[in-house]
């Protein structure tokens, strides 16, 4: 192979290289903005509630004004009295530091399950907002 082929075929490699490292990264620039928290639990065969917890990174704040939602998807241990929760309804509140979203389900049978949802909300810091659409946001329910 002459030096201009193998030359063509480094760079061409390095380039596949570097690009799928670049999408890598691209692929989420979102992730890491905040994390999640469950507070509270369900008791088997009875009505409860618990609350999903959206706490923004360091640096950020939860937007207040966004019209936040969630949708939720029962599952076979716990199911949801209501699976489109919103913030125009009453079911998120937040403030600078944590969105909140108020949960009523009913355990089915005891144990942890990881329920899914896909939540749209916004964090904004001191020079710009994120608008997250459509976001996986699985969590564990405790049923007892």
């Amino acid at each position: 192979m002459n030096n201009r082929l193998r030359s063509f075929f480094s760079l061409t490699a390095a380039s596949i290289a570097l690009f799928g490292a670049s999408a890598a990264v691209a692929a989420d620039p979102q992730a890491g903005l905040y994390t999640t928290e469950v507070k509270g639990g369900l008791d088997v065969g009875k009505d409860g509630a618990i609350e999903l917890v959206i706490k923004p990174a360091k640096g950020w704040k939860w937007n207040k004004d966004y019209p936040a939602k969630l949708e939720l998807v029962n599952g076979q241990k716990v199911t949801f009295s209501k699976v489109a929760l919103k913030k125009t309804e009453g079911d998120i509140k937040g403030d600078d530091t944590a969105g909140t979203v108020a949960i009523k389900g009913r355990g089915n049978a005891a144990g942890s399950e990881t329920v899914s949802g896909t939540m749209s909300f916004s964090l904004c810091n001191e020079e710009t907002c994120q608008v997250l659409r459509q976001r996986a946001v699985p969590f564990a329910v405790t049923v007892k």
